[in-house]
């Protein structure tokens, strides 16, 4: 499943309980996109009793994504059903991506 959510914490709040509320109980699911929100706000909280946090899993610190040219925060996750095997996390940065968008990619390898 991916998503973007809006910019709005109202909105944001509106759309996270909608996306918790239709989950569909599969220990294989994949959530991923710009979400709007940091680490452990209660957005993040709410989707986390659910799934988990892809690039956490590693215990690694994830890299901030946004905004693409000085990325300062962490507002785009991949997150996992229990089931899934994270692998390995990437990061990178790229100086041409930001004439493709203004946040950073994050790559999660998995099975």
């Amino acid at each position: 499943m991916g998503t973007h959510l809006g910019l709005s914490p109202e909105e944001r709040h509106e759309q996270v309980q909608r996306i918790i509320d239709v989950l569909p109980y599969d220990d294989r699911l994949i959530l991923a996109g710009d979400f709007n929100f940091e680490l452990n706000t209660q957005n993040y909280l709410g989707i986390v009793k659910y799934l988990r946090d892809g690039l956490m899993v590693l215990d690694q610190a994830p890299a901030s994504t946004f905004p693409a040219d000085h990325p300062d925060r962490r507002i785009d996750y991949i997150f996992i059903g229990k089931n899934i095997e994270v692998v390995k996390s990437a990061g990178f940065y790229y100086s041409e991506i930001i004439s493709a968008s203004d946040h950073q990619p994050q790559t999660l390898h998995f099975r």
